[in-house]
């Protein structure tokens, strides 16, 4: 937050705050549902064939390629799985089986084990999968009743529960901006769970551990230089709206256990948002990466 030499007759933000309220209530709701959901196959029963089918896939565009593998019913199927993406990316299969998160550049070999019927598998980063990140396992040499079924659990949160007694509310008051014209600070990337409602908890991607994170404060022209610390298993980053540049490279996400300073001078008065830039954006907006 920024303060001019003298300030304007305020205007209410009722309506803006309401709004981006529930913006940020419904993209919750969706990656809680995103996170619990999952589906599963249907195995029949057939004999190991003692061969193994090995597939190349390349996670690329958003893309699985190819997103459609035939496997001999009874085969065990390894894929290589090599990320040529801008983006880290997984694989998990609905039988349990799943890669870690790969690096670009990088490839991994995933043992799916002996195949019995359909499979499917997915790319398990937020938003990923819903994006088309989706791979199709199909048994050939043996009859299937149809596709595997697919289940999708979502939690009941009942917005009118009372919060616990150990529930305490954020402190609305602004902080002092202090004398200083040169604010040094340093966010780091945390992901960590937290009680969002009454019964509910969620993983959160956090700035500093909280969410919204901290409010960063001067006056119109001092200079904020800000250290972003990534402590978590994705990419993630930073974009300072105070900072009127596009924020593709100097404020560019950063891997699990890099750091990126960025400087600018603050020119202008005003409220300024700061979020995650990392894609898909509203994800990490709506777990937490996200104040003023």
């Amino acid at each position: 937050m920024l303060s001019a030499p003298s300030a304007a007759p305020a205007r209410p933000h009722g309506g803006v705050t309401a709004g981006l309220a529930l913006v940020l209530v419904a993209v919750l709701v969706g990656v809680i549902a995103q996170q619990v959901g999952g589906s599963g196959p249907t195995a029949d029963t057939v004999r190991a064939t003692g061969r193994t089918t090995t597939v190349a896939v390349t996670a690329e565009g958003m893309r699985f390629h190819p997103a459609r593998i035939e496997v001999p019913a009874g085969d065990r199927l390894v894929i290589e799985v090599t990320n040529a993406d801008e983006r880290r990316h997984d694989l998990v299969l609905a039988n349990g089986v799943r890669t870690g998160s790969i690096p670009r550049g990088d490839t991994e070999r995933l043992d799916a084990g002996v195949i019995s019927g359909p499979l499917d598998g997915w790319c398990s980063l937020p938003g990923h999968r819903q994006q088309g990140m989706v791979l199709q396992v199909v048994t050939v040499g043996v009859a299937h009743a149809g596709p595997a079924p697919t289940g999708n659990v979502t939690p009941r949160i009942d917005a009118m529960a009372v919060p616990g007694a150990d529930f305490t509310a954020r402190d609305a008051a602004l902080p002092a901006s202090g004398k200083a014209r040169v604010h040094r600070i340093v966010l780091r990337v945390e992901e960590v769970e937290r009680e969002v409602a009454p019964g509910v908890r969620q993983q959160l991607w956090t700035f500093n551990g909280t969410a919204p994170g901290p409010v960063l404060r001067g006056r119109v022209g001092d200079v904020f230089e800000v250290t972003l610390v990534n402590e978590g298993s994705m990419d993630h980053g930073v974009d300072f709206h105070a900072g009127a540049l596009s924020p593709d490279r100097p404020m560019r996400p950063i891997d699990p256990g890099e750091r990126l300073v960025y400087r600018f001078t603050a020119t202008k008065a005003g409220i300024w948002m700061y979020h995650c830039s990392t894609m898909p954006m509203l994800h990490h907006v709506g777990n937490g990466m996200y104040e003023r």
